[in-house]
């Protein structure tokens, strides 16, 4: 009995199965028949609509046109025109996709300006346009052009690059630009007014070493430049004090027929610079003195010690500070 009712589970089980594989079979037919049907009717919507007429506003851009080459606008023109345009939907879905079509300033013959309200027929289509009809310009209502002579000339780099050394750094000298002048082309009145072509705004901090850097150019609108970037180089080197003993005073500014006298005849004085230029620095490019006709406030006798030092070379300490001077008629 057992056995009897196991095989009618079996059949059972293998009914179910044979049925289930029927059914994916029916269903792709009758979705494949849904599919085509489906892309039919999308294809009998499509070719209706696509053939009939619509109008639709398109944004297009702005070419000037028949520029004299010995003359440049002033200022840009609105990149882009706003334009109402006809055709079927067929036309439109390749106009918006090629965008072949445009509006054209043309500048023929215009030497100094010109302000003209753009026209249906300033739209250029393309031949890829196809079957398009332009209605309206809807914007801009009027366009303004100023012309003015081209003109050349070769103007100084001004940089705006500014190095900060690290402590206990300095730089050797100024920041040099390479080149130091760069070809310019651009409207006359603008030329004209150039002092010079500037770098863009850079600083660099906590330097330690030399600046070997390339920095673009920062021209007004509507000129150029040759070439647009200029090499900025700033030497940098490490600070260094040194002590010259001994070096021997000289007194300016004495009366006629006399000859002044330092006492004492010599002072020592420490100098501070960028290490290469104190260690080559020969002792007597520094010369202390003192001037004379200038006493220290309330005496007679004694005198500020001034030094003269090459540039770069910065007098740190000077000693002794005041010295007394004597004054010795010169024999005739």
């Amino acid at each position: 009995m057992g056995g009897a009712r196991g095989s009618a589970v079996q059949k059972s089980a293998e009914k179910r199965s044979r049925s289930w594989q029927h059914l994916p079979a029916a269903g792709i037919r009758n979705l494949r028949v849904k599919l085509i049907a489906l892309a039919m009717a999308f294809f009998l919507w499509f070719y209706v609509v696509t053939e009939s007429t619509y109008q639709y506003e398109l944004e297009i851009p702005i070419r000037v046109t028949n520029l004299a080459p010995d003359r440049m606008m002033l200022d840009e023109l609105p990149p882009r025109a706003l334009v109402r345009v006809e055709g079927s939907g067929k036309a439109l879905i390749g106009l918006m996709v090629g965008r072949d079509v445009w509006l054209a300033a043309d500048l023929s013959g215009v030497t100094r300006g010109k302000t003209w309200r753009p026209k249906v027929a300033d739209v250029a289509l393309g031949r890829w346009a196809g079957q398009i009809r332009v209605v309206e310009v809807v914007s801009p209502e009027t366009l303004r052009v100023e012309l003015d002579l081209v003109a050349e000339d070769r103007l100084p780099v001004k940089g705006q690059v500014e190095i900060r050394p690290a402590p206990g750094y300095t730089l050797l000298a100024g920041v040099e630009t390479r080149p130091e002048s760069v070809l310019v082309r651009g409207p006359r009145s603008v030329v004209r007014r150039m002092g010079g072509v500037s770098t863009v705004r850079r600083t660099y901090q906590d330097v330690r070493k030399d600046v070997l850097v390339d920095v673009p150019l920062d021209p007004p609108a509507r000129v150029s430049v040759v070439p647009s970037r200029v090499r900025v180089i700033a030497r940098v080197d490490k600070l260094m004090e040194r002590t010259l003993v001994q070096l021997p005073v000289t007194v300016e500014n004495v009366p006629p027929g006399t000859r002044g006298v330092a006492m004492p005849p010599e002072v020592s004085v420490t100098v501070r610079g960028a290490m290469s230029r104190v260690v080559e620095l020969n002792p007597g490019a520094v010369r202390p003195f003192v001037d004379y006709s200038s006493p220290v406030p309330g005496s007679m006798s004694e005198y500020v010690v001034r030094v003269s030092a090459p540039p770069g070379i910065q007098v740190e300490k000077v000693e002794p500070t005041e010295i007394r001077v004597l004054l010795e008629r010169l024999r005739r």
